[in-house]
């Protein structure tokens, strides 16, 4: 079905509402709070590594997704926004469970980790035909800058969310009442994810053309004879491998060895989503002018270098964590908007929905195990620290260094890819 320029816009228009609304709900159930939340409730860092690592697990599950949507495509948009109220509903459930069981910490801790897990694997689910939709909906000649503008909005409410949640949350533990804070902030977030699923079945859908799936090999390896699709594959397998090593300790970091509370982690949030606001219709026009690898390069490279901030920052010192995350704001906005352009135009014509399910279920099982070594790391390391002055580096910054050194391979690899229309 061809959409006329009065429907794409609409369509346009409605995905940027569900896009704000999809903030709000990262941002009540994102990475701070759930390491605060894990905390509070006297989890170890293993399974603060776990948790930050089942966002990957979960990755499989986009097969299932891709499967769905390639065999019925006429029901695609029912069933991205089913798979994805199945997600975000989950969080309703979430806030139940703390207070049902609220004299049980380990019912607690492994009863919401194996709820994250179904959370992830549902999420998943709902991406392949997600990324299939916008991969039609969106004219590619204007794909960039609606992105960025899409992006703008995005940040905006998950900036206002972080910090009333933050605030939510110091105020609950002033009171004695930190726990319950938690479970406020997740009924909030599902009935925001109730919010994207309604906005999401009144958003238009030019269908899509695919080859009928089958469970066989050729099946799930197509997108990976595309030798560009293959190249973006492999550097975001090294990328996110590298990156969850470490990704929870950074908050666990901030609460437990520098003493933050969550008011002031909600700030560096705000910090790092109003630079993000700033920067991404800039950063849309360089992916339009220069391309789509330049941009992903120049990010890649700052996101590597700026973690050593955190690493030679004195315990008892602010500023260094405030630059890393303005720093960081300018650099994932690009990084983000380049990632997702190239996935979208990388993405095979005849199999746009299972390629978006390879393109993160082959790396899935691999970036889990790599953020569950890390929380294994971390819990080795507790005992050695290095100290000189008033430096001292713990076993989350070692951390921190060792995640560096592991994303290295992925720009060798980026550099590989070749710019659109050549092999």
């Amino acid at each position: 079905m061809r959409l006329t320029k009065a429907a794409t816009r609409q369509g346009l228009r409605i995905a940027t509402w569900e896009a704000s609304a999809a903030a709000i709900h990262n941002a009540l159930v994102s990475l701070p709070f759930l390491t605060g939340f894990l905390l509070a409730w006297g989890a170890r860092d293993l399974h603060v590594g776990l948790a930050g690592a089942m966002m990957f697990l979960g990755a499989p599950f986009q097969l299932l997704g891709a499967y769905v949507a390639d065999r019925w495509p006429q029901h695609r948009r029912f069933s991205v926004a089913l798979f994805g109220l199945m997600a975000r509903g989950t969080w309703l459930l979430a806030a139940v469970i703390p207070v049902a069981f609220r004299h049980s910490p380990a019912i607690v801790i492994y009863g919401f980790l194996a709820l994250y897990l179904f959370h992830q694997t549902m999420y998943h689910a709902s991406t392949p035909g997600w990324m299939a939709w916008m991969a039609v909906l969106v004219p590619g000649r204007v794909r960039g800058r609606y992105l960025g503008r899409r992006s703008r909005a995005m940040e905006l409410c998950g900036m206002a969310t972080l910090l009333a949640a933050g605030a939510i949350l110091d105020f609950a533990r002033e009171a004695g009442y930190e726990r319950l804070g938690f479970s406020l902030l997740y009924l909030g977030a599902g009935l925001s994810g109730i919010a994207c699923f309604v906005l999401l079945m009144r958003q238009a859908d030019p269908g899509h053309q695919s080859e009928p799936p089958e469970y066989h090999v050729n099946y799930l390896l197509r997108p990976l004879r595309e030798q560009r699709f293959r190249k973006l594959f492999y550097f975001n397998l090294a990328w996110l491998s590298g990156t969850a090593f470490c990704a929870p300790f950074y908050h666990a970091h901030l609460l437990k060895n520098m003493g933050w509370d969550f008011k002031r982690i909600a700030v560096l949030g705000l910090l790092t989503a109003f630079v993000s606001m700033a920067t991404y219709a800039w950063w849309g026009h360089q992916q339009d002018r220069l391309g789509g690898k330049t941009v992903l390069m120049l990010c890649a490279v700052g996101l590597l270098t700026i973690p050593l901030l955190y690493v030679f920052c004195p315990w008892c010192a602010k500023w260094p964590v405030y630059l890393h995350h303005l720093l960081q704001g300018g650099l994932l906005s690009g990084f983000t908007l380049a990632m997702l352009g190239l996935t979208l135009e990388s993405l095979p014509a005849n199999g746009r929905a299972i390629g978006a399910a390879v393109m993160a279920a082959g790396a899935g099982p691999a970036i889990f195990a790599a953020g569950a070594l890390g929380g294994h790391a971390a819990e080795i390391l507790e005992p050695f620290a290095v100290s000189h002055g008033s430096l001292r580096i713990g076993h989350y910054q070692m951390l921190f260094i060792a995640s560096i050194a592991l994303r290295l391979p992925a720009l060798v690899l980026l550099k590989r890819l070749a710019n659109k229309g050549t092999p």
